[in-house]
Parts: structure tokens; C-alpha cells; sequence
């Protein structure tokens, strides 16, 4: 726990980070993931730092405290002392509902105002597609929807498959901790839950597999091979390499391709998250558009213009 020992792992990571940073071409964050696992529950979040200039010597960990709320209180220190960091929610769908709540905190306190702003200011983007399932739906949740069902998985890490099945869906999806936000603003006046939305792989090989027909698994020599993988060899305990999926990718609206611009974007929420292909997706919200705004060739400075763009807050209808 010490930084001579545990800070000289981050310093290396820090360093192949900025060697490998080609503003303009390649962005390459200083970045870790927050891995609280208390009692099998998932509350893994990743960290990103908008530069690598001010980090600090060791980056805060489920070692210092499993709690989400700490490291919120850890963050906000870190802008205080010139750092920029956002948090992004990985893998809620094994959470047990824990994710998303909206009675109580980890502590067992109430939720209030304050803990909603807290959530906000930190936890810009959540993770909705990754290697162990998706985080948007359940079949439960959104019975009307045919595609809820895609890529589910059910287990929590590091419990067997006799045991580890989740129970609680409500406070695990991302679709309906959208829905809970605007029922808490309705109801108490605050919503924790405007997030943005993102893909990711959580691979634990140096290559990540995006695509069916070139997936060689996510967590090395557990499935590396077809032959190793299709005999259900199960990785954490839990987890049947035959159920893993490709990950997702997050898609970011930026001016450049450089650490501060890719930064803003996903701190103001301009993002979507796809589970594979490189598709394009623009929204942009207002009450005064039509269809003519489609044969402007300024579309795109009107829409800003007149309008918020995905992951903003749409004013009142005048």
C-alpha cells in the first residue's frame, strides 16, 4: 500500500501512457479501474484524468475503501488540488442493485440532494455493453422490448454458478435507473441518474475482441483457445467463458483527438455506446427545429446553436 511499492506499478503505467499519446492521431489517458467488490457485489469504476500532469503518487483503491461515497470524497480533493477526473460505472448489471440506488447509500444512509449532486459531478457516463454482459435492460424491466434479453449475464464475481445468481434487477440497468432519476427529481426535487451513456471491453488480455467473428475471449489463458473455451472453463469462479461476448466501444463527440478535447466531451456527456459496429449517432434536442434544418449546411451550428446536444439538459418548453 505503500507509494514506493504500490505507486512505482502506477508511475510505469503513467509513462507507457504518455509515450504512446499522439495528439491529434492517438489519445492515451492516465486511467485506472476503482475495483470494490465488497461481499461479490460489482461497484467497479474506471478513473480518468483529463491530463497526467498533477496525478497523484498512488491512485485511490477498493484497498483504501469499498465505499463509492469514499471515492467521491477522493475525487473531489483531486480538483481541488488541479486534477480533472471523471468516473465511469462498469459492469452494474452485477451489482445486485446496487449501481443505481435510490433509498439508501453504501452506508445505509438515506439519499438526498447532496448525494445527487455528488454522483453528478463525479460519475459523468455509465458502462452499458462490455465482455460480461450488458447494463442497459432486463427482459423484466422492459418486457415490451424484443432485444432485452441480449447478452445477459447474472452472476456475481467470484461466487459459483449455484450461488452467485443476482436477485435484485431493480438498481442494476441503466435503462431504468434513467426512469428512477426522473421519478427521485419529481418526487424529493434531485436526480442522480443524468448520465451519459459508453461501451467497454473489461479484456483481461493486451487485446481487446469487438467483433463474432474474430473473438478470441477476454481473459487469457482461461479461453484463449476455442477448444479451451467451448469446454466451459469458468474464469472468477462464476464466470462461463462460453457466455463472454465482444465488447462494446464508446463513441465520442470531439472537436480533436487529443486527452482534453476526448475529456470534455465525455465530462459534458456527448457520448453513445454501441456493442460493436462504427456507427454514428447525433442527437441534438430544441423546440423551434424541423426538417428543413436537414438541407442547411450549417446543421450542425444551428443544432448547437438553437439547441443542446446529447447528454445536455433541454430547457422547459417556452
Amino acid at each position: 500500500m505503500t507509494p514506493a511499492v504500490a505507486g512505482s506499478i502506477w508511475k510505469e503505467n503513467v509513462k507507457i501512457a504518455d509515450a504512446n499519446n499522439r495528439p491529434g492521431k492517438f489519445t492515451a489517458f492516465c486511467s485506472y479501474e476503482y475495483t470494490s467488490q465488497n461481499n461479490n457485489i460489482n461497484l467497479h469504476r474506471n478513473i480518468f484524468f483529463r491530463d497526467c500532469t498533477h496525478i497523484p503518487e498512488m491512485p485511490y483503491s477498493a484497498l483504501d475503501s469499498w465505499h463509492p461515497e469514499d471515492l467521491w470524497k477522493w475525487m473531489d480533493a483531486q480538483r481541488k488540488a488541479g486534477n480533472q477526473l471523471l468516473a465511469i460505472s462498469h459492469n452494474a448489471n452485477l451489482s445486485s442493485g446496487w449501481m443505481y440506488p435510490i433509498d439508501v447509500d453504501s452506508f445505509g444512509r438515506p439519499i438526498d440532494a447532496a448525494w445527487a449532486a455528488d454522483r453528478d459531478v463525479n460519475e459523468r457516463l455509465v458502462e452499458i455493453k462490455q465482455i460480461k454482459g450488458q447494463s442497459e435492460t432486463h427482459p423484466l424491466l422492459s418486457p415490451n422490448d424484443e432485444f432485452a434479453s441480449y447478452e445477459l449475464s447474472s452472476g456475481l464475481l467470484g461466487l459459483g454458478p449455484t450461488v452467485g445468481k443476482i436477485d435484485k434487477i431493480q438498481g442494476s440497468y441503466g435503462r431504468q435507473a434513467l426512469k428512477d432519476g426522473i421519478t427521485m427529481k419529481d418526487v424529493r426535487g434531485y436526480n442522480p441518474y443524468k448520465f451519459g451513456m459508453a461501451g467497454g471491453s473489461d479484456s483481461h488480455n493486451a487485446g481487446s475482441p469487438y467483433r463474432h467473428d474474430n473473438f478470441y475471449g477476454g481473459h487469457a489463458q482461461i479461453d484463449g483457445t476455442v477448444d479451451r473455451r467451448m469446454a466451459g472453463v469458468l474464469a472468477f469462479g462464476t464466470l462461463d467463458v462460453r457466455l463472454e461476448n465482444p465488447g462494446g466501444l464508446t463513441g465520442v463527440w470531439a472537436e480533436e483527438n487529443t486527452r482534453e478535447s476526448l475529456w470534455e466531451a465525455m465530462y459534458r456527456k456527448e457520448t453513445f455506446g454501441v456493442s460493436g459496429p462504427h456507427i454514428k449517432v447525433r442527437f441534438f434536442g430544441g423546440w423551434g427545429f424541423n426538417k428543413k434544418i436537414f438541407d442547411a449546411k450549417d446543421w450542425v451550428h444551428q443544432s448547437y446553436t438553437n439547441g443542446v446536444p446529447m447528454g445536455a439538459d433541454l430547457p422547459a418548453m417556452p
